[in-house]
C-alpha cells in the first residue's frame, strides 16, 4: 500500500468514527469493525449522508454502526443523493427532529 493511500484511509477513518459520534452519540463498538472497513470504500459524503438517513428512518436510535451500511451502499449508487447539499439537508432535518419539529 503507497504511503498516501495509507494516509487517505487513516484519516478517512478518523473522519467516520467522529462523524458516527457526533450525529449517533456511539463510538463504533468492536463488531462493528468489520463493517467500518467495507465502508472506507465509499466516499466520505456518501458515508456521512448514509448515517444521517439511518438516523431519519429509524424508530428508536442507531446502536450500531452495522445498521447505516444498507443506507451508505443506497446513497453511493443514487450518486446525486450524496452532494454536499443533500448532506447539509439531511444534518438539518436530523437536528429539527431531535428538537421535536
Amino acid at each position: 500500500m503507497r504511503d498516501g493511500h495509507l494516509l487517505c484511509r487513516i484519516f478517512g477513518l478518523r473522519y467516520l468514527k467522529a462523524h458516527y459520534a457526533k450525529w449517533t452519540g456511539n463510538q463504533v463498538r468492536e463488531n462493528d469493525w468489520q463493517t467500518v472497513r467495507l465502508a472506507l470504500c465509499y466516499t466520505p459524503t456518501a458515508i456521512k449522508a448514509g448515517i444521517l438517513m439511518s438516523i431519519l428512518r429509524t424508530k428508536t436510535r442507531v446502536n450500531s454502526f452495522k445498521y447505516c451500511l444498507g443506507a451508505i451502499d443506497e446513497v453511493a449508487k443514487a450518486g446525486i443523493v450524496g452532494t454536499a447539499d443533500h448532506v447539509r439537508y439531511l444534518e438539518m432535518k436530523v437536528e429539527k427532529a431531535r428538537e421535536g419539529k
